[in-house]
């Protein structure tokens, strides 16, 4: 939101001897009083003469946000108004270092729970994202929750993963996928996939109204996630789907 020749200053802190500041300025567009409250809010899309020139903040504030959440810090933007830049600061705790047991170490309640259902083979999760950092850290998460991840980055590389899995020994079990891919619709993907194969599908999107869950659902999805996305959410879901997967293979 800073034109060229403006400047973008970065600053850090101590406050308190425990804790680090880190603050961001510009000398761009600001930010009016009225908005500064939804700043941190998914897709929040500011006036609309911004909107028309820069586009909406999409996801970026809000995943910051649960990032610095996560950590138990502070994140908070400012501004004198439009026209006059704005600053965002980051506040979070000075700890040592902890020694933590392993994560792998310990069993995780998805992996416990196909344990127990389907035997020790791992459960096959086709991930679809378009956003390569998005994939690649989904992908890390769910294969150290014991998961055997195939990824894709589009409709048609979706596709051709499950083509190859068809024709191979070992089938997919489950496909978490976003809904906007740069060749396709995920909703459409799903109905493909579950008409073809019967596999159930999580969605992934960063609308959440009633009526994005239900054209979902209404595509064969079994589950509607709203970005930005928790790992533990995504886990209690893959733990469900895993449960109806196997009672419908029994039946």
């Amino acid at each position: 939101f800073t034109s060229a020749g403006g400047a973008i200053t970065i600053r850090s802190s101590n406050p308190d001897p425990e804790v680090i500041r880190v603050e961001v300025s510009d000398t761009g567009i600001g930010i009016a009083p009225q908005m500064i409250a939804h700043l941190f809010e998914p897709f929040e899309q500011g006036a609309a003469e911004i909107t028309q020139q820069f586009g909406g903040m999409g996801l970026g504030l809000a995943i910051s946000k649960a990032v610095v959440d996560m950590h138990e810090g502070k994140i908070w933007g400012a501004s004198e108004g439009q026209g006059k830049g704005a600053t965002f600061a980051v506040e979070l705790l000075i700890t040592r270092s902890k020694v933590l047991p392993e994560e792998d170490a310990r069993p995780s309640a998805l992996l416990t729970a196909w344990k127990s259902k389907i035997g020790d083979r791992k459960l096959r999760v086709l991930l679809v994202e378009d956003n390569v950092d998005t994939l690649q850290t989904l992908g890390r998460l769910l294969e150290r929750k014991g998961c055997s991840v195939i990824a894709a980055e589009s409709m048609g590389a979706a596709l051709a993963a499950a083509q190859a899995a068809r024709e191979g020994t070992e089938k997919f079990d489950l496909v978490v996928s976003d809904l906007a891919l740069p060749d396709g619709d995920g909703r459409d993907l799903m109905r493909e996939l579950h008409n073809r194969d019967g596999l159930p599908g999580i969605a992934l999107s960063g609308y959440g109204m009633e009526e994005d869950i239900e054209k979902s659902l209404a595509a064969g999805f079994a589950k509607h996630l709203t970005k930005p996305i928790q790992i533990e959410e995504l886990q209690v879901a893959i733990s469900e789907l895993v449960g109806h997967l196997v009672n419908e293979t029994q039946e």
